[in-house]
């Protein structure tokens, strides 16, 4: 190549890699001037509430709470509440899909903001498609406005402020929640898509939602509102820099309108029909607890502030949680990296006479092969610390997990276990967005609800006594010290000496991302 093509060509070059960091490094727009609003102050009597969650005995003090252990229940119960809301929605949530739960998700938003409720819908940015015309044209109805938490920059490639932003745009708002007319709310870890709701047939996420009302929802919506009026909360339209043609933001609206009714006769609406959730709800027979709750969130602070500041974290009122246990402590988490720190601190629990058991995904089932890669450095410790632990089977099912008959018609493909929840003496337990690892305890924004209620808490530490040596692998060491796993599959006992379920170049790849020196932020 002559000289002079050459010098062109790098020339080139350097233009195109300083163009894409320059662009990579757009500022956002001045976010002063954003209104602030809050929760509505809750209407007695008006709301679906009083249906679902009947008072009981006149109690006013405590809260009411009933478990969503299906996808299908889970989307029903926003389905419903969505369509019987009065006054106002907020919804705050990590992932908004596009895909079948997420649309209706936004249409069931629509038409309640048609009727005149207020909706509030905030997402965090990091699944958000800089073009996503669906929110924009959800931003422009009536009634509606919608927020992105901690956004990227528009107008370049988001990789760019990977480098040159990373300490701001790696640490998300990974907080859950649904509030109708701040009377009722549904928290817990499922995001809006279709494997968090058994509309995915090849993966499915094994989660629980809590649906509440009472004194917890007013708490959660003060929650809810220090997010919104966050610095990091913009408004959407004020992010895009190219805004959608007028025939595009109109077959937008259109198609939000219309999903609803577009979806009606498909298998999906069909099956929603016919959830336990909604038989329990005209039979009048679901299952409702009664007790102190109370919420337990991070600051939204918490990602733009020095990662030592404890004060703007809830760790503290977890670890204190742990300090009270006396007899057990049950934690069902998906993503799992206790540090040296966390298997001291089991193992201390188990010194003190407390029994420590925790099921959480298995190399097979685990989304976040990172993660995996350095939990498993980990479980050898946690075994020999006395802990119980257990993997989720690659084979197991919803309906297996749940209890109930499993067919070729309701088998679906690989699972995931996506709750975050924890028991204490079978006395309080805690529901929310909290994994266990580094990312959610330092990194991330989170919230949950710690419920007093011996019933509920029991409920599931019993349901997890019966069913965890069918549905997963207990992790155990051999004379030599060696891991082994064990489970009961169709009535005998198996053991394997290797990672259940999984091909040995996938061992070897876990073997190898576990030596990367990046579990702080896991």
């Amino acid at each position: 190549m002559p000289i002079n093509k050459k010098a062109q060509m790098i020339r080139k070059l350097t233009i195109l890699f300083l163009s894409f960091f320059l662009v990579a490094c757009g500022s956002l727009p001045d976010n002063s001037f954003q209104l602030e609003s809050t929760a509505v102050s809750p209407v007695v009597g008006e709301t679906l509430a009083n249906e679902i969650l009947q008072e009981h005995n006149g109690t006013t003090e405590n809260s009411r709470f009933a478990i969503l252990g299906s996808g299908l229940d889970a989307f029903t119960a926003r389905a419903v509440l969505a369509g019987q809301a009065q006054h106002s929605i907020d919804a705050q949530y990590y992932i908004l899909s596009d895909d079948l739960t997420g649309n209706l998700f936004l249409g069931l938003l629509a038409q309640a903001a048609d009727r005149g409720v207020r909706v509030r819908l905030l997402v965090d940015d990091f699944f958000v498609d800089a073009r996503d015309t669906r929110l924009i044209a959800m931003a422009s109805l009536e009634n509606v406005e919608v927020r992105i938490f901690n956004p990227f920059a528009r107008g370049g490639p988001r990789l760019g402020q990977y480098v040159t932003r990373f300490d701001e745009v790696s640490r998300r708002m990974h907080n859950k929640s649904f509030i109708v007319d701040n009377q009722v709310m549904i928290v817990g870890g499922r995001n809006i898509g279709d494997e968090y709701f058994s509309a995915n047939s090849h993966h499915e996420y094994f989660d629980m939602d809590i649906i509440n009302r009472g004194p917890i929802v007013r708490q959660q919506s003060l929650s809810f509102d220090r997010y919104w009026n966050s610095d990091l909360s913009y408004s959407i339209s004020s992010l895009n820099r190219r805004a959608p043609s007028p025939e595009e933001m109109s077959l937008a609206r259109a198609q939000i309108f219309q999903s609803p009714e577009r979806n009606n006769d498909s298998v999906y609406a069909n099956a929603l029909r016919d959830s336990d959730f909604a038989n329990a709800l005209r039979d009048g027979s679901l299952l409702v607890h009664e007790g102190e709750a109370r919420v337990v969130a991070d600051l939204p602070d918490k990602i733009s502030n020095e990662r030592n500041r404890s004060d703007l974290r809830m760790t503290s009122e977890i670890s204190a949680e742990f300090e009270r246990a006396r007899e057990e402590v049950t934690i069902i988490t998906p993503y799992f990296v206790p540090g040296r720190v966390g298997v001291e601190h089991f193992r201390n629990l188990v010194e003190a006479g407390v029994r420590v058991r925790i099921l959480t995904n298995s190399l097979a089932t685990n989304n976040q092969r990172l993660v995996h890669a350095h939990y498993g450095a980990f479980r050898a410790a946690l075994v020999q610390a006395g802990v119980e632990l257990y993997e989720l089977r690659g084979d197991a099912t919803y309906d297996e997990a749940r209890n109930t008959p499993t067919t070729d018609e309701n088998r679906v493909g690989r699972p995931t276990l996506h709750t975050k929840m924890f028991i204490i003496d079978r006395e309080r337990i805690f529901f929310g967005s909290l994994n266990f690892d580094p990312r959610s305890f330092v990194e991330n924004t989170e919230q949950g609800v710690v419920y007093a209620s011996p019933d509920m808490s029991d409920t599931i530490a019993s349901w997890l006594d019966h069913q965890v040596s069918e549905i997963a692998w207990r992790v155990l060491l051999d004379d030599r010290e060696n891991l082994v796993w064990e489970t009961t599959r169709d009535g005998e006992r198996q053991r394997v000496l290797t990672e259940p379920d999984s091909h040995l170049w996938r061992r070897f790849q876990d073997r190898l991302i576990r030596l990367l020196p990046i579990r702080p932020l896991l």
